[in-house]
C-alpha cells in the first residue's frame, strides 16, 4: 500500500507533532525522513480533546468511529524519538521533566510601554475604535469585520476560524508585528462556535446533550485565545457596546454600559485583559472611560499607571484626531496627562521642556 503524503504540525504546547488526513490505514500515513516516529493513532470523536486511543497497529483497519466523527477524519499522535533540527528536545518523562524546570531567582519587571499590554477596547459603533488601534506601532489587524477599508494598515480579512487558526501559527514565529489587533471579538466567537458545531456534526451547542457543545465551544475558543498571547505581543480586542440591565440582589435594577461580546467570550476576555476602556460620548466630546463605575463597565490591574498626583484617572478625552486621542492614551499610561487641563512636564536629558 503505498503511503500518504501528509502534512505533519508541530503543536508548541505538547509533546506531540500531529497530522490531519483522510486515510483508513494506519500504514497510509508517511512520516518525515527526517524524524523516526512512532505513530499512534487516535481518533477525536468530537473535534475537540475528548479522545480516545484506539486499538490499531500499522496495516489494520482504524475502527471504532462514532456518529458524531467527522468522515474519514483521524488524528495520528506521534511521539518524537529525534530532535528536530534547531529545536529542543521533548521528554514524557515527568522526571525529566521536573529537572528541566527551575524557580525564578529574579522579580520579574512591569511592561513599559502600552502596546505590550491586552486591552479590550469597546464602544459606540462609527467612534473610532479601529482608528484607534491603527496608531499603535508595528500592528496588524485581524479583520473580522469589514472596518479598515479606508485605513493604511496592516490587515487580513477574516470569515473562518480555519484561517485563524493558521494565522496564529504564524504569529507565535512573526517578530515584525508588535500588536495584534482582533476587529471584533464578537464576531471571532461566533466563529469559533461555528468551527466548534460543524466538528460536533450540529448546527447549534443547545442540540449536544449534558452542555457538550458550549464546552466545546469555550474550549476551542479559549485555546486559540492563550495561544495567541503566548506568542508575546500586545493584543487588542475590539468590541462594541450596549446597555444591560442589571438586577440586584435587593430586586431593583439599573442599566450599565458592557461590551456586546457573548457572555462565553466575555468571561474568558475579560479575565485575561489587563486594560479594559469603554470609547464612548461625554456630551459632544469623545473619551476613553478607564474606570468603572455603576454605569460604565471599565477599569484596568496597573497599580502604578493611570495617574495623576497620586489619583486615577477615571476618563481620558481623546481629542479630535485618532493621533490625539493615541497619544492621551499613551500620556495617561505613563502618568503624564492631566485630566484637568495641561500635560505634566517631562524634562529629559539633553530634551527641551515638553508643554
Amino acid at each position: 500500500m503505498s503511503k500518504k503524503e501528509v502534512i505533519w504540525n508541530v503543536d508548541p504546547l505538547s509533546d506531540r507533532i500531529w497530522c490531519q488526513t483522510h486515510f483508513t490505514h494506519v500504514d497510509e500515513c508517511a512520516c518525515p525522513d527526517d524524524l523516526e516516529i512512532e505513530v499512534k493513532p487516535w481518533l477525536w470523536p468530537y473535534g475537540v480533546e475528548e479522545e480516545r486511543e484506539l486499538n490499531s497497529v500499522p496495516g489494520s483497519l482504524i475502527t471504532g468511529h462514532s456518529s458524531r466523527t467527522v468522515k474519514g477524519v483521524m488524528m495520528a499522535a506521534v511521539v518524537r524519538k529525534q530532535r528536530p533540527e534547531g529545536g529542543k528536545s521533548i521528554s514524557n518523562n515527568p522526571k525529566r521533566s521536573l529537572e528541566e524546570f527551575e524557580l525564578p531567582v529574579k522579580k520579574s519587571k512591569p511592561k513599559t510601554s502600552i502596546g505590550d499590554y491586552i486591552i479590550l477596547l469597546f464602544g459606540e459603533k462609527k467612534i473610532g475604535k479601529t482608528m484607534l488601534s491603527a496608531q499603535f506601532p508595528d500592528a496588524y489587524h485581524i479583520m473580522w469585520e469589514p472596518g479598515g477599508k479606508a485605513l493604511e494598515i496592516y490587515q487580513s480579512e477574516f470569515s473562518d476560524w480555519g484561517k485563524f487558526k493558521k494565522a496564529i501559527t504564524k504569529l507565535r514565529s512573526d517578530d515584525r508585528f508588535n500588536t495584534v489587533v482582533i476587529d471584533t471579538v464578537d464576531l471571532a466567537f461566533k466563529a469559533a462556535d461555528a468551527y466548534a458545531c460543524s466538528k460536533l456534526a450540529i448546527d447549534d451547542a443547545a442540540d449536544e446533550e449534558w452542555g457538550k457543545g458550549w464546552r466545546a465551544i469555550r474550549r476551542e475558543f479559549e485555546r486559540q485565545i492563550h495561544r495567541l498571547i503566548s506568542a508575546g505581543k500586545g493584543i487588542i480586542f475590539i468590541s462594541h457596546a450596549m446597555e444591560r440591565e442589571i438586577k440586584t440582589r435587593r430586586g431593583s435594577s439599573s442599566h450599565r454600559v458592557v461590551s456586546t461580546m457573548p457572555r462565553q467570550a466575555a468571561e474568558i476576555i475579560e479575565g485575561l485583559v489587563d486594560i479594559w476602556a469603554c470609547f464612548t460620548y461625554d456630551g459632544d466630546k469623545r473619551v476613553l472611560v478607564i474606570g468603572g463605575d455603576e454605569d460604565v463597565s471599565a477599569g484596568h490591574r496597573l497599580d502604578n499607571r493611570f495617574r495623576w498626583k497620586g489619583e486615577s484617572i477615571k476618563k481620558i478625552p481623546m481629542g479630535l484626531s485618532a493621533e490625539e486621542g493615541y497619544e492621551n492614551f499613551v500620556d495617561a499610561f505613563e502618568n503624564n496627562f492631566n485630566p484637568n487641563g495641561d500635560k505634566k512636564p517631562v524634562i529629559k536629558k539633553g530634551l527641551k521642556r515638553r508643554s
